[in-house]
């Protein structure tokens, strides 16, 4: 499980037992819960912005959109919004009855943990930042400094671990 602030494992755990038992198959069952580790790694950009923009404005969204690169968070949606996107009444209402809205598919696919970070995704994101004008310099690498970077293109993630920004950023 991926925890959001102000939650313990011990909080959410009857929840979750309570929830799979719910929806599972015959024959299924749940042998243990764990949280998701993270795996600190550090971006750092000197970017330029156009002079009309407000720069903490700037460096929050980049920050801001940098994080739901790495750990994309779940949105709910009602069933009008399910239906605008395009989805059917029987897509949308697939799967188990959910307590807070709908779930996009397609943004469940995208929330899965991720393997690698790409400093051209990075990049990207950061140019489509409104006020960014160029960015000058950017790398992409572990916190760790015992770590040598082979590729500094790609930064692999361990299994089953998420990134996450650390304070070198």
């Amino acid at each position: 499980i991926d925890l959001e602030e102000g939650y313990t494992k011990e909080q959410v755990l009857p929840h979750i037992k309570k929830t799979y038992h719910k929806n599972r198959n015959l024959c299924e069952d749940l042998i243990e819960v764990n949280e998701v580790d993270t795996q600190p790694i550090a971006i750092c950009a000197n970017v330029d912005v156009v002079p009309e923009a407000d720069e903490e404005w700037v460096y929050a969204t980049i920050l801001f959109e940098i994080e739901n690169y790495l750990s994309p968070s779940l949105k709910f949606y009602s069933i009008q919004q399910m239906l605008d996107k395009g989805y059917t009444t029987d897509a949308v209402f697939d799967g188990p009855v959910l307590e807070n809205g709908f779930i996009d598919i397609e943004e469940l696919k995208k929330a899965e943990l991720r393997k690698e970070v790409r400093l051209s995704d990075v990049m990207k994101i950061i140019m489509n930042v409104e006020g960014v004008k160029l960015i000058k310099d950017i790398s992409v690498g572990f916190c760790d400094e015992n770590i040598v970077q082979e590729n500094k293109w790609v930064v692999c993630i361990d299994s089953d671990k998420k990134p996450v920004l650390c304070e070198k950023s």
